[in-house]
């Protein structure tokens, strides 16, 4: 039982990690880049928000939508905190 419970968790881990680089590689297609400048675009973001807000790294989303001609980058930024001013 013990075991079935580990087992769960990492299947799960495996699963969203498999989920969200099937999602860069649509993303990149759709935009017609290539995953490694999705992932440059990804951490420029984050540092970009990081400067000014604390984030959670490990949940941001981003999503690329056909809009008419043209195509449309959303993304989602969990913020933790407002960093402090010095």
């Amino acid at each position: 039982m013990l075991f079935q419970f580990f087992r769960k968790k990492k299947q799960a881990n495996s699963r969203n990690t498999a989920k969200a680089r099937l999602n860069n590689v649509l993303m990149a297609d759709r935009l017609k880049v290539s995953p490694e400048v999705m992932n440059q675009i990804k951490k420029r973001i984050q540092e970009s928000v990081g400067q000014y807000v604390e984030i959670d790294i490990s949940d941001i989303e981003m999503q690329v939508e056909q809009k008419g001609s043209g195509v449309t980058l959303s993304t989602k930024v969990a913020i933790k905190d407002t960093k402090k001013k010095r």
